[in-house]
């Protein structure tokens, strides 16, 4: 028996480009934009943020943030949260939920024990 194609392709079909990296103008010209300027159909609450997010106590806190975040998921991925083996929203919540608790009664006990 011949070996199964890989799904969402038909023998002899080549790739399309949009799983390719390849862009259209249209997503080249999003990237170029000022991601602070408003845009037309922004409600005023998002106008707001992208003006707020603009300045540079901002991003100068986002940049800390995206740090801290990011030794989170490194944590949670050290300790096998590479994803979750059960099926539903109610069961995933309810482990990310114990994940987290996990977490933070861990950061807690690290942070006690640290000299002051």
């Amino acid at each position: 028996m011949a070996a199964s194609p890989r799904r969402g392709h038909q023998p002899g079909q080549r790739a399309t480009g949009q799983h390719h990296g390849i862009r259209s103008g249209a997503d080249l010209e999003d990237r170029c934009r000022d991601l602070h300027t408003p845009r037309p159909d922004d409600s005023p609450a998002v106008a707001e943020w992208r003006q707020r997010m603009a300045t540079r106590k901002r991003r100068r806190f986002t940049s800390k943030r995206a740090a801290t975040i990011e030794c989170v998921n490194a944590q949670a991925r050290n300790h096998g949260l590479y994803g979750v083996r059960v099926r539903g929203r109610p069961k995933v919540l309810a482990v990310v939920l114990w994940y987290a608790l996990a977490h933070n009664l861990m950061r807690a006990a690290a942070l006690r024990a640290t000299p002051r």
